[in-house]
């Protein structure tokens, strides 16, 4: 049987934040950066022009990110790149901050959103077997 006396603590907290609009998601994520927090977010959504009215100079400076998104009618690459992000390394124009793995507790990897990444990742594996999701069905 498992006992927690030889078990390992990880020193990196994980979390899920949920809640309505309006609930203090973006600001929590915002006060991190503003406190000097490393923010890297990978934006699934296109909606982080919120995020930019909660951030200080210096919580500017602390906050990184790359979007991800498909289009509709065109080929599904959203979770294909953020794979790709994963293994290689997170880069940000000429800078690189390396792999995930390697971020210190100073650094905090937010995903906005999961239930896009969710959308991003049926949109490629239906593009996988040759088929189209209701979303890139093209409006006649």
């Amino acid at each position: 049987m498992a006992t927690f006396d030889n078990y390992e603590m990880s020193d990196r907290a994980i979390m899920l934040l949920m809640g309505d609009s309006g609930a203090g998601k973006t600001s929590l994520i915002a006060s991190a950066a503003n406190a000097g927090y490393k923010v890297r977010v990978a934006d699934f959504e296109n909606k982080l022009a919120v995020l930019n009215t909660h951030l200080t100079d210096k919580g500017k400076k602390n906050l990184s990110y790359i979007s991800f998104k498909d289009e509709l009618n065109k080929i599904a690459t959203a979770a294909k790149d953020f794979k790709k992000v994963l293994a290689m390394g997170w880069k940000d124009g000429d800078e690189n901050f390396g792999k995930i793995e390697t971020w210190g507790t100073d650094t905090i990897f937010v995903i906005d959103s999961l239930s896009a990444l969710a959308e991003d990742m049926k949109h490629e594996a239906l593009a996988i077997s040759g088929r189209k999701s209701h979303e890139q069905l093209q409006v006649a």
